[in-house]
């Protein structure tokens, strides 16, 4: 490349007429490209000199000649990227030599030995060691042998993440297997032994045996996840990923002879070293302290100027862009070194959202003439009020239903409705995927889930629908994200399941239980056996069936006078609290049964999940592998307290492929009719009933008559 040098012109050179030497132009500059400007004309411009290297000659150029002669050429074009047919072609004649290698050695495992990199160029690193030279072609076997070794070692020591009893101390337990796995270490994570088989290797064939890191990975079975993460056996020797941007960058100590600026801030390497290097840390951690430290840097500080651009760019590593952006944020916010809020977050504030309700023909009149609050306000009343008043009006879906959310509460109701509820993040959405099949989308951060998705399974016969709903948060009682509309779903249903994260505290399973009971759900308990009555006069009359330890007649004068009340009957038939009194006088409460699913038990030790066993109504899960799940349906069918009953048309076989799928509290032949239709039960004359239920096979029953689990039945209509 030619290298250019300017010369200053003589004074008899700009007398004489010159002409530029590349273009011809008697003009230094184009008289059309000048700036008019009114008063003195400007001085004339002058043609400039530029000794060209490779003809050793002194050229008089232009203004525009000169620049482009001056500017540097364009770095040669990168040598291009092999095309597929070169990468196929390469791969399959390494896949021939593995093959040939593996009849060798007589081993199928070494049909893996050869390397696969081929982003740039064939890297072919493993075969050369292989091979070898020419003169050391007889030791072609011992060097196969030595990575078949590494390849053996590696892949017996890759099948130790799972723990055996006796590997992990369990003894004296004859119901225990000696050789049962007992549960999968903390996830898919591998052995100590494996991690320090790899680490050691891996630095040998990488420095020793000059492999690449995608050949090493074929030897010792690791991925590049395994570089990357925490090891649980040598966490401060762990591989990091440095990325080229810092690794390219100059040591502090050299940053002194930058000349980046007059007011020379390299300088600052010598005087303060330690604050650069502690500046370039902090700036490696992540974008936003990154932008903290260069809003530090472009602030003056001890009467000292502001760094230039140039040098905070040699110690952050960041961008003129990115500095820019700093420093015009620094003059918005008057010196505020707080990053910039992000750009979805403000858009949202500046644009809440406004919920409004359709309003009806004789309604839209006087919402459009109110004030806006107004509005909201009285929305927001009639919500709340309606949350908790169940719609009767509504009728049953003709299927089985589980509702879900994130650590989550799935259920299923009376009206055959069940469903998932809780906190963020807890593997909601990922056990209605593999439960049902049917997708939720599923990610890395909170509050994925939205909008309700639904999903239905079919167990036993009965279809059980699932819905994912929205995560709630601590407060949702109250109102917060949204949380009484959520909440408000569950009270149509008959089972919960409350999902939770194991790794996390067992606190937030009371927190969920605090949020569903301040919404009136009452869960894995009965209604009191409390009678009350309220009458028109004759005062409080308390009757105690068995003695009381908590309330007396002065108590419940108190709790009654709160709800206006001074005229009732009341009984107590057990020994009951006020809590118990209140929910009987409020009359709005839901007793449904809940079941815990604790997740992600793949993450745990055998210790740990014989403590998790012991808790009652809970259920360990994984929903990511599907462990356990058929405990989880087994004990959801029995919290469900479902029977099946199977139809037989006259003259022909049962049909057991589609029950007719009651609720063990409403079990009689006439419940039976209802759920078919209900004209049956006007034209009934008898039914024949096979099954434990009755004492003959068949027998004549009547309506009332109580039918089991799995009985098969006929209904004879009158004429």
């Amino acid at each position: 490349m030619s290298q250019a040098i300017v010369l200053e012109l003589t004074e008899e050179d700009n007398r004489n007429e010159v002409r530029c030497d590349k273009c011809h132009s008697p003009y230094a500059i184009d008289p059309a490209k000048r700036k008019k400007t009114s008063g003195d004309s400007l001085p004339k411009p002058r043609f400039r000199k530029r000794l060209d290297v490779e003809t050793n000659k002194v050229l008089i150029l232009c203004n525009k000649c000169g620049l482009k002669m001056s500017r540097l050429k364009k770095r040669p074009p990168k040598k291009p990227l092999p095309s597929d047919e070169e990468k196929n072609c390469y791969l399959e004649e390494a896949k021939m030599f593995a093959e040939s290698l593996a009849e060798t050695l007589q081993d199928p495992d070494a049909k893996t030995l050869f390397c696969p990199n081929v982003k740039s160029n064939p890297c072919g690193c493993l075969q050369r060691y292989i091979k070898g030279g020419e003169e050391d072609f007889a030791k072609i076997p011992e060097r196969a042998f030595f990575l078949m070794s590494l390849l053996k070692n590696a892949k017996d020591l890759s099948t130790e993440k799972m723990h055996t009893a006796s590997s992990s101390g369990v003894s004296g337990n004859s119901s225990v297997k000696s050789d049962a796995i007992l549960c999968r270490g903390i996830g898919n994570r591998h052995s100590k032994m494996f991690e320090e088989f790899v680490l050691s290797n891996r630095k040998f064939l990488r420095e020793q045996l000059k492999l690449c890191e995608r050949a090493s990975q074929k030897v010792l079975l690791y991925s590049n996840n395994f570089l990357h993460k925490e090891l649980k056996s040598m966490k401060n020797q762990r591989v990091e990923r440095k990325s080229s941007k810092y690794a390219k960058m100059k040591p502090i100590a050299e940053l002194a002879s930058i000349s980046c600026c007059k007011d020379q801030c390299g300088q600052q390497a010598i005087t303060q070293p330690d604050m650069l290097e502690t500046w370039r840390l902090s700036a490696q951690e992540g974008q936003r302290e990154a932008r903290r430290v260069i809003a530090e840097m472009l602030t003056p500080s001890s009467g000292s100027k502001s760094n230039c651009y140039r040098f905070i760019s040699s110690v952050t590593g960041c961008s003129f862009t990115t500095i820019c952006s700093v420093n015009n944020h620094l003059k918005k916010t008057s010196g505020s070194m707080d990053p910039p809020e992000h750009g979805l977050k403000k858009w949202w504030r500046e644009n809440p959202k406004k919920i409004r309700r359709k309003e009806g023909p004789s309604t839209k009149k006087s919402m459009k003439t109110g004030d806006d609050e107004d509005v909201l306000e009285l929305e927001a009343a009639v919500v709340d009020s309606d949350l908790m008043t169940p719609r009767s009006s509504l009728p049953p879906p003709p299927y089985e239903t589980v509702l879900c959310s994130k650590e989550s509460v799935l259920q299923a109701s009376e009206k055959e409705l069940s469903g998932h509820m809780g906190f963020p993040s807890v593997g909601k959405s990922t056990l209605l995927s593999n439960l049902a099949g049917v997708y939720s989308e599923v990610a890395a951060y909170e509050f994925t889930t939205l909008t309700t998705v639904p999903g239905c399974i079919k167990y036993k016969g009965a279809k059980i629908q699932l819905l994912d709903l929205p995560g709630i948060i601590e407060g949702a009682k109250d109102g917060k994200g949204r949380g009484r509309q959520v909440i408000a779903v569950a009270r149509t249903c008959s089972l919960i399941f409350i999902v939770l994260d194991v790794l996390k505290p067992l606190q937030h399973k009371k927190l969920i239980e605090h949020e569903l009971e301040g919404f009136g759900l009452r869960l894995n308990k009965r209604p009191p056996n409390i009678g009350f009555r309220k009458k028109d006069k004759g005062g409080i009359n308390l009757q105690q069936l068995v003695t009381q330890t908590e309330l007396d007649l002065d108590m419940v004068k108190t709790i009654l006078a709160e709800y206006r009340i001074s005229n009732a009957d009341i009984t107590l038939r057990y020994d009951a609290t006020s809590d118990d009194l209140i929910d009987v006088i409020e009359g709005n409460r839901v007793y449904i049964p809940c079941i815990y699913l604790l997740n992600k038990i793949d993450q745990i030790s055998i210790e740990e999940l014989d403590v998790i066993y012991k808790i009652p109504h809970c259920v360990p899960i994984s929903a990511h592998h599907k462990w356990n799940f058929d405990d989880l349906l087994e004990k959801m069918w029995l919290y469900l307290k479902l029977i099946r009953i199977y139809t037989k048309p006259k003259g022909q076989l049962p049909d057991y492929a589609a029950p007719v799928v009651l609720h063990s509290d409403r079990r009689s032949i006439e419940d039976f009719c209802n759920k078919l239709h209900r004209t049956i039960a006007k034209e009934f004359k008898y039914a024949l009933v096979w099954g434990s239920s009755v004492k003959h096979q068949p027998q004549k029953v009547g309506k009332d008559h109580i039918l089991n689990d799995e009985d098969v039945v006929q209904i004879v209509k009158k004429v």
